[in-house]
């Protein structure tokens, strides 16, 4: 029985070990333990797999394709991308409603920080019409001008939204610097019924959103590494009870290994 019970734990502690490794354009997957004064959590969505990160997420990384290759993003130096994909039973009360504030200006990765950008870049977000445009200038923290989306409406306690983000220089400085982009941001909720603070779940911890504009390879990672270590508070220990959540942690992980077997 002891044997067992260290096998399940080392067990239990390598995949979550693999599963904080896992480096992927995860959706913003927001949850609530649904009591008064908690904060709302921030964990990726692996649409490929269809479950959320059993951890906290603080840094996430997305991309550009500046040539348009996908037929998703047609349109150079664009993205469909961050998606909004709070999971089933995520905890955060249906009716309520999803928006984000803008914590910090647009910076680059300079290879040892981060620092204004080089040629006055603007990154937008939009969804129907405009959410949020900025560049390194501006007064912080900056709500989004429109919501994001009712809490509720894509199943029980979820939500599934994709915003279109684009990365624009100013008129006559040619195309944006390729390189890493960084801004900070946060999620919070409104009432539904008049747009006022939802104010039993807290607002999520600031988190890292990064942007690859056709940097060398690895640059990102340098990026991501760099903002995990400095530019977010030590992440919160995401505590698994009992071998319930070491079963949460496994399912996520025999999923997405799962999708890898069946997409070879």
């Amino acid at each position: 029985m002891k044997r067992c019970l260290l096998f399940i734990f080392f067990w239990g502690m390598g995949v979550l070990a693999w599963s904080g490794s896992v480096r992927a354009d995860f959706d913003f997957s927001p949850s609530w333990s649904g009591n008064a004064g908690d904060r709302i959590v921030m964990h990726g969505y692996d649409d490929n797999v269809g479950a959320a990160t059993p951890e906290e997420i603080r840094v996430f990384d997305f991309d550009f394709r500046p040539d348009g290759a996908l037929p998703s993003d047609p349109v150079p130096d664009t993205a469909s991308d961050p998606g909004f994909h709070p999971d089933v039973n995520s905890g955060l009360p249906n009716g309520t409603t999803m928006t984000f504030d803008i914590l910090s200006g647009l910076q680059f990765w300079n290879g040892a920080g981060f620092e204004p950008v080089q040629h006055g870049e603007v990154l937008t977000m939009t969804l129907g019409s405009t959410l949020v445009s900025f560049g390194t200038g501006g007064t912080y923290p900056l709500a989004a001008a429109h919501n994001v989306g009712t809490i509720g409406s894509d199943g029980n306690q979820s939500l599934h939204v994709h915003v279109t983000t684009g990365l624009h220089s100013q008129p006559g400085n040619g195309d944006p610097t390729d390189g890493v982009y960084m801004f900070e941001m946060d999620i919070r909720l409104l009432n539904g019924a008049d747009n006022s603070p939802y104010t039993d779940a807290g607002t999520t911890l600031p988190f890292v959103v990064l942007w690859d504009h056709n940097s060398p390879d690895g640059t990102i990672d340098e990026a991501h590494d760099y903002a995990q270590a400095n530019l977010v508070p030590e992440p919160a220990t995401c505590v698994l009870t009992g071998l319930g959540g070491l079963a949460m942690a496994g399912a996520y992980m025999r999923r997405r290994v799962f999708t890898k077997v069946k997409n070879i």
